[in-house]
């Protein structure tokens, strides 16, 4: 951000430059900001600290409509499949978007290759159920009881290298 920040102000670039500039500053800060709003969730969980706002969340509908956003800007089609009608959870509504994207961006992140993921829901017995199902590059069997620890990420070191911090499926 500060080395574009810097190429504007030493030099007189052209309005198309300006432009291109601005939206890597745009989008590196929102990037920033997502991974602090995450570094403070974390010590939200640690310390017990996090507020939760419940009421019953439509989740059909939360899903669907976070498929639509990933639908938009990844190249693998979100699809969403039900069973069993609507469903309503008591919950913390935009900590279940939070979840839902952090599920869902995983599975965009590490199947590259592949042209879909599915989300599944349905109800069994008193439980709601969520699978997200990618068709990526999979992960070993020792590695999955890791999965969900803080800063945790499985060595992808025989594939391309695949960013992230660890922290989202913690946060889930």
């Amino acid at each position: 951000i500060m080395g574009y920040v810097e190429l504007m102000m030493m030099y007189d670039l052209p309005a198309a430059q300006q432009r291109e500039f601005m939206q890597t500053i745009s989008s590196e800060g929102k990037r920033l900001s997502s991974l602090l709003d995450d570094v403070l969730d974390i010590q939200r969980l640690d310390n017990e600290g996090m507020t939760y706002h419940m009421t019953y969340v439509p989740l059909v509908e939360l899903v669907e409509g976070v498929a639509e956003q990933w639908n938009m800007k990844s190249a693998q089609r979100i699809y969403v499949h039900t069973f069993n009608g609507d469903f309503f959870a008591y919950a913390d509504q935009n900590r279940m978007v939070q979840v839902l994207h952090n599920l869902v961006g995983n599975a965009v992140k590490y199947s590259p290759g592949a042209d879909r993921i599915d989300v599944t829901l349905w109800e069994e017995e008193e439980w709601l159920c969520l699978d997200v199902r990618d068709y990526g590059i999979g992960i070993a069997e020792q590695e999955k009881d890791m999965l969900f620890n803080k800063f945790y990420r499985v060595d992808n070191s025989d594939h391309r290298q695949i960013g992230g911090t660890g922290i989202g499926l913690y946060i889930s």
